[in-house]
């Protein structure tokens, strides 16, 4: 019945041939994720046109300037070269492994720095480890066919009457009949859990960062992906989160600012994230197929009254149609039309202008117009037979407006073809996708995009409150080559500002509490203040606080993981361990379900519980409890064994921190190591804090609709074992035992140094 109208299509070829412009029989078919999905007088079945057919955007993309690097001025803030190559590894990449240093100074900083921003250095035993993961090469179309997500599960089984239409909310769907039916079902069409997919979506993310000799690449994949940020958490983009990074986000970290805006606008994880696939005109709104319509009515004669009767007829049995197929859904499965805001409020918010960029809600509400009909392609195993028979006929739907880009659709029939007005900008009636794009060019070369994007840029590589002043050279920079990333980049490695805030703060004299017998959380005031002890019970006051002053960086859990693995020559054999604690200690991977993102701040990750948490991280890593990780500790030192634990503590404080001044670390760690049940105490108290929550200091996803009910998503935790958290291994008190020189080597990770980008 889906397919009724196809035959009208064959009735109507003869009128084709009458017209100078072609148009395609008139029906509803919006496939959202495989669901036919019908809206009147949609074209979208013959949606192929080409992408070399898109209207070429208005701005174009500037390429990267290959001129000689501007030399870098370390030396005017009395570092050398190797502690300056340190400091590089430290903020352009996820820290050093032993030999780094040195090749970095062979290379020369700033032939390194060049290198990095290309990004193409050979990486065999990365693409070994990644060739053995089966999940990542494979489409959207795929992924949809055989991870489906439970809402999916769910019409498909009331389309084929698996499942009763008129079951709704309450005692049926709780009941445990109920989802060992739709369980059963999906195992028979041989639907995959997505956890596998997650899985091998974090493991190659962990392992490219540990090993990947591009790190700066790697470092800006982290970067952009949390910019630009879509969720796990969310069931309809969920599916998407692993393409969206490899197709939208990593091709794009160097190139330019538009390029990303324009790749991230279009992929199906962030049409599906933000609502905008279901963004419509609302209902008699004229549309940019609408309007083409009009104007076949208005042919005179014979043609014009034998147009308009194949318009009248083909929008009569659309409606017929989609009454026919929505009847059967549950209300909370039912089409929804008309305007979202969601994505067009994050776009100017997030991702362009920032929160004071000079946009009103007008202009917000303007752009939402504007990218009405942004939308997924359909994809899914109803769509296959509609795809196919339509793939012959891209000419009918370009000349309709339609356009397709691979998964990404442009739906003319709901595209609100009104005047529309947006930062001053007209845009006329009658438009369409060209409409979007000259938003996103508006957007992304706006000077208050430039300003708070490279306000972004500097906190990451800088400090967390970057000076104005670098902040207003990048920007120049920004505008003058087009949002051009590696020419924005280049500014900030060459500016004093950089160098200057690698220079290591002095401790504060502000006396330090004991993390394992603090019972009082921190002062509100200063919630980035926790501090680590002295040895326990010891009365003598410490002189160092964990975080150093403003301008010092303090990595988040998983830069906190990799740099330790990094540090430690460690090779990643099996990935999950590894995940579940970087979960544990605050940063589940993919899984921040605000549009903001993970916050880059220090007030953010550390606090005192937290501060125990990475505590304990380091010293199960170094005392080998974290399975999956391989290292060698004696090798660090050349198979030297230390004459004491002093001893050890100096030379590793220096390998594990190398050309840091280690001196106030040291004399910190040093009555820790009296103490051996300094490690069972810091265990003990970490487990009885338990695992840290995600920082909470931006604002919840308020905008965010809810997709379904308590009972789908219950569904979905059954169906793929937890859409959030399905790297979580079985709990165990780890055995905090083993040599004193791991001890050793985990309270330096452990330590407030080492917590430092």
């Amino acid at each position: 019945m889906i397919f009724s109208t196809i035959s009208f299509l064959h009735r109507i070829d003869g009128v084709f041939t009458m017209n100078t412009m072609i148009f395609p029989a008139l029906r509803g078919a919006f496939l959202r994720f495989g669901v036919m999905i019908p809206l009147a007088l949609s074209s979208v079945i013959f949606l192929t046109s080409s992408a070399s057919n898109l209207p070429q955007s208005a701005w174009k993309q500037a390429s990267s300037h290959q001129t000689d690097p501007p030399l870098f001025p370390y030396k005017k803030f009395g570092l050398t070269e190797r502690q300056a190559a340190a400091y590089l590894l430290d903020r352009f990449a996820f820290g050093a492994r032993p030999g780094d240093i040195d090749a970095v100074v062979q290379k020369g900083l700033e032939g390194w720095f060049e290198e990095q921003l290309q990004g193409k250095l050979p990486e065999p035993e990365v693409q070994s480890r990644l060739a053995t993961f089966s999940t990542l090469a494979i489409s959207n179309q795929e992924i949809v066919k055989t991870f489906p997500n439970a809402g999916f599960i769910l019409r498909q089984a009331i389309e084929d009457g698996v499942i009763s239409g008129d079951v709704t909310k309450g005692d049926a769907k709780g009941d445990k009949e109920y989802r060992a039916t739709l369980l059963q079902y999906a195992k028979k069409q041989g639907y995959r859990p997505k956890r596998e997919l997650f899985g091998e979506m974090y493991a190659q993310k962990l392992l490219r960062a540990v090993q990947s000799p591009n790190q700066l690449r790697e470092v800006l994949t982290d970067f952009w992906f949390n910019h630009f940020n879509v969720s796990i958490t969310d069931n309809q983009a969920d599916q998407f989160v692993m393409t969206y990074e490899r197709d939208a986000i990593r091709p794009n970290v160097t190139t330019t600012f538009r390029a990303l805006l324009g790749a991230t606008a279009k992929h199906p994880a962030m049409l599906a994230y933000l609502d905008n696939a279901q963004s419509t005109a609302p209902d008699g709104t004229p549309t940019r197929m609408s309007l083409t319509l009009d104007t076949m009515r208005t042919t005179p004669g014979l043609k014009g009254a034998i147009q308009r009767r194949i318009i009248d007829s083909g929008a009569a049995k659309t409606a017929r149609l989609r009454d026919s197929l929505t009847e059967k859904l549950p209300a909370e499965l039912q089409p929804r039309k008309g305007i979202n805001e969601n994505y067009a409020r994050e776009l100017m918010e997030l991702h362009t202008l920032g929160v004071d960029g000079g946009y009103s809600q007008k202009d917000v509400t303007e752009a939402a117009r504007i990218l009405t009909g942004w939308t997924i392609y359909p994809m899914g195993p109803r769509a296959e037979r509609f795809r196919a028979r339509f793939l012959d006929r891209p000419e009918r739907a370009k000349n309709l407006g339609f356009v397709q880009e691979g998964d990404f659709l442009f739906r003319a029939d709901a595209h609100d073809a009104t005047a529309k007005t947006v930062l001053g900008e007209a845009f006329p009636a009658g438009g369409g996708i060209e409409e979007g794009e000259k938003l996103l060019d508006m957007l992304a070369k706006h000077p208050s995009t430039a300003t708070f994007i490279c306000t972004k840029l500097a906190a990451r590589f800088v400090s967390d409150t970057p000076p104005p002043i670098l902040v207003s050279r990048m920007s120049a920079t920004f505008l003058a080559t087009n949002g051009d990333i590696q020419a924005v980049l280049r500014t900030l490695a060459a500016s004093e500002e950089f160098w200057n805030a690698g220079l290591t703060p002095k401790p504060s004299p502000q006396a330090i509490t004991n993390p394992v017998k603090a019972k009082t959380p921190a002062p509100k005031k200063r919630p980035n203040t926790a501090q680590i002890s002295q040895q326990a019970g010891s009365s003598a006051p410490a002189t160092s606080t964990l975080i150093p002053p403003s301008r010092s960086k303090i990595k988040s859990p998983f830069e906190l993981a990799v740099s330790a693995l990094r540090a430690m020559n460690a090779e990643v054999v099996r990935p999950r361990e590894v995940l579940e604690w970087i979960r544990k200690i605050g940063q589940p991977l993919y899984s921040y379900q605000a549009p903001t993102g993970f916050p880059d701040r220090a007030e953010a990750w550390i606090n005192t519980g937290a501060l125990l948490g990475r505590m304990n991280f380091g010293l199960n890593l170094a005392l080998g409890n974290v399975g999956g990780v391989k290292f060698d500790l004696a090798a660090l030192n050349n198979n030297h064994e230390p004459q004491s634990l002093d001893d050890a503590l100096e030379t590793y404080a220096r390998l594990l921190l190398p050309e840091r001044n280690v001196s106030e670390t040291v004399r910190l760690l040093k009555p820790v190591l009296a103490d051996p049940a300094f490690a069972e105490k810091v265990s003990a108290e970490a487990q009885k804090t338990g695992d840290m929550p995600q920082p909470n200091t931006m604002r919840p996803n308020e905008r965010k609709s809810e997709r379904h009910g308590n009972d789908e998503m219950g569904l979905e935790d059954e169906m793929h074992g937890g859409a959030v958290k399905p790297e979580q291994i079985e709990k165990t008190t780890p055995a905090v035992k083993g040599s004193a020189l791991a001890q050793v080597v985990g309270l330096i990770v452990g330590s407030p140094e080492f917590q430092r980008r």
